[in-house]
């Protein structure tokens, strides 16, 4: 991509038996540089189908012990006896005794943006860094212009806020025309983010000086709200509540504790 030896990553990265993350290259034992990023899910757009609809909604709320093990993706990889156990926590912690419904969507949002997406995106990343010579550089993009794909999905115009992909329509047309009639921010965004991912792929750098590269002890990430209101965070501690999804005795989670033996601990 432009600069040899230089790749621009994804953030859903899944670990291979043999330990080399996708989104991540070797040749001649030599790692290459890579970028990762995230959404700040205020809508996933997995969701905006139903979590549009108050039919929709009021169905999940009243069957979610059964709905959770699908929605969540743990179905297949914890005991059925846990199942119900599990669900209950899930709604607990995100939602406390508050129903699931249009007024709580973004409760609900939330709870889907860290279980498919934001904890791995982070554990993914410092995994990354530990087999990777390279530095490893991500982000958190969550400016929302006029347009959002959780609009395409969800078939109308709402703001439900800025959703997974979104990042991707200020540098390449995805859905809509965002590129085009842009007003002052967005176009200042699409200036940001084509800066921002051109200056990575031609010297494997992006064009922010003071942006720190994320390792396993040190989760450092640029935090973009606009394309002139960005932010170093330094050293978080984790992304979407990860402590409390690694609390589950989910198959990935063994899996995970397996693959970093000889490395340092998340």
């Amino acid at each position: 991509m432009g600069h040899s030896g230089e790749f621009a990553g994804q953030n859903q990265i899944h670990c291979k038996s043999f330990g080399l993350p996708c989104g991540l290259q070797q040749e001649n034992d030599r790692m290459f540089a890579s970028q990762t990023r995230f959404v700040d899910c205020k809508c996933c757009r997995f969701t905006t189908e139903f979590v549009a609809s108050e039919e929709h909604m009021k169905h999940i709320n009243e069957n979610w012990i059964s709905l959770a093990p699908h929605i969540l993706d743990y179905n297949f990889t914890v005991p059925d006896n846990l199942k119900d156990e599990i669900a209950e926590k899930i709604r607990r912690q995100y939602l406390g005794d508050k129903p699931i419904n249009l007024e709580n969507q973004r409760e609900f949002i939330q709870i889907i943006s860290d279980r498919m997406f934001i904890v791995d995106a982070e554990r993914a990343t410092r995994f990354q860094s530990q087999v990777n010579k390279a530095p490893i550089y991500f982000y958190e993009f969550n400016f929302q212009g006029r347009y959002s794909l959780s609009n395409h999905y969800a078939q109308n115009f709402e703001r439900y806020g800025c959703s997974h992909g979104d990042d991707t329509n200020y540098v390449v047309v995805v859905k809509g025309n965002i590129l085009e009639n842009t007003t002052e921010m967005e176009q200042k965004t699409i200036d940001f983010m084509t800066s921002l991912w051109t200056s990575f792929a031609k010297t494997g750098k992006p064009h922010i000086s003071s942006w720190k590269p994320a390792t396993s002890t040190s989760f450092n990430y640029l935090r973009i709200d606009s394309g002139d209101d960005y932010k170093m965070v330094e050293n978080a501690k984790e992304l979407g509540s990860r402590s409390f999804w690694e609390s589950f005795p989910f198959d990935e989670n063994n899996f995970w504790k397996s693959s970093i033996e000889g490395h340092t601990e998340l």
